[in-house]
């Protein structure tokens, strides 16, 4: 069900009603989300949110360009969190049954803080040809190239933090460099699942 708080609340508080779905015995455990697809109808959500009318018009904007974004650069997601998207991997443009969207590994936080097992994800964010919903999917991954836990990476938080740009750099480079079956679950299972979506009125 959905709620509004209007738009001197945090973003996150207001959303219409929309369809979740959840996964029973997901494969990977310890992660911070919960594996979820969840659909919006956009006309509704832009009705009540500033943010998500902007969210969507940028979703369409990336749509109509097909540019590949910057790796540290911030992309259309929804939900909203109290945190910001630090990264992006292994992005990519995908169509499902009468839509399309854009498919990444991504990690939000509140500061400079190593991407890491329990924190990464794979993400859809995308919208039905007619524009009028609005696909946002979350998926955990994990990777041999990530620290299960970013704690382990820190031993002086200061030196981390001047060190930040180059060590996401090199990060991001690792993780494009993996094939999707080097990731678990496999990126290809949840692309297959993307693409056979189809979203009726």
């Amino acid at each position: 069900p959905g709620q509004s708080y209007g738009d001197s609340a945090m973003p996150g508080d207001t959303f219409p009603s929309y369809t979740e779905f959840t996964f029973n015995n997901y494969p990977l455990t310890g992660s911070m989300h919960e594996p979820a697809i969840r659909i919006y109808p956009v006309a509704e959500y832009e009705e009540i949110s500033q943010a998500a009318a902007d969210t969507f018009e940028e979703m369409r904007i990336a749509l109509r360009n097909k540019s590949v974004p910057e790796h540290n650069g911030c992309l259309p997601f929804v939900p909203f969190w109290n945190a910001a998207m630090i990264f992006n991997a292994q992005y990519n443009y995908l169509t499902f049954q009468n839509g399309e969207g854009m498919r990444y590994l991504t990690m939000f936080a509140q500061a400079s803080y190593p991407p890491d097992n329990r924190n990464v994800f794979y993400t859809f964010q995308g919208m039905t040809y007619d524009g009028k919903y609005y696909v946002s999917a979350i998926f955990p991954v994990s990777s041999s190239e990530l620290p299960d836990n970013g704690d382990s990476v820190i031993t002086d938080y200061m030196a981390f933090e001047q060190n930040w740009p180059n060590y996401l750099h090199e990060t991001v480079q690792k993780l494009n460099n993996l094939g999707p079956g080097e990731f678990y679950p496999s990126l290809t299972i949840f692309d297959e699942i993307i693409t056979s979506v189809t979203i009726n009125p």
